[in-house]
This record gives structure tokens, C-alpha cells and sequence, in this order.
């Protein structure tokens, strides 16, 4: 995939978690607005990984603190927990 098609499709999924978040405001609906206030930087992030800007590592600590920040370290935990065991067993 060239790089503009990545690079559209990581602003498509920014904006989109913008506009959960959003929603999750509006209705108050507080998982949902904090889930997607935790998750939406993600694409960018992983778009300036890709060009050498910052390390994946950088890009989990970014996500880290910010889970400490909203009170969802422990959410976090569980997620990074689960998707370990699922990319170990599910190999490239």
C-alpha cells in the first residue's frame, strides 16, 4: 500500500474515534467517550512510526500514560494482556 493510502486511512480512523468520542460525550455515555479519548491519537501516532519519528515503544508509553491519566490503566492491562496472547498464538 503506498504511503498516501496509509496515510488517508489513519486520518479516517482518527476521525472517527474523534467522533465516538464525541458521541460519548454527547450522550454521556462515559466507557465510550473515555475508550475513544484513549484510543484516538493511535493512528497518528502509528503514522509517524512509520516514518522513522518515533518508536513503537514511544507510541506504548504515549498510550500508557494517558490510560494512567483517564483511569483506565487497568482496562489497558487487560487489553495489551489479551492481544499478547492472541498475536503469540496467531503468528505473522
Amino acid at each position: 500500500m503506498d504511503m498516501p493510502t496509509r496515510r488517508i486511512l489513519y486520518r479516517l480512523l482518527y476521525y472517527t474515534l474523534v467522533e465516538i468520542r464525541e458521541e460519548g460525550y454527547t450522550s454521556k455515555n462515559k466507557v465510550v467517550f473515555h475508550l475513544a479519548d484513549l484510543m484516538h491519537r493511535i493512528p497518528l501516532q502509528i503514522e509517524r512510526m512509520e516514518r522513522g519519528e518515533i518508536s513503537p515503544e514511544e507510541v506504548m508509553q504515549s498510550l500508557q500514560a494517558h490510560a494512567h491519566e483517564k483511569g483506565f490503566e487497568e482496562w489497558l492491562k487487560r487489553a495489551i494482556k489479551d492481544e499478547t496472547k492472541f498475536v503469540q498464538s496467531n503468528p505473522v
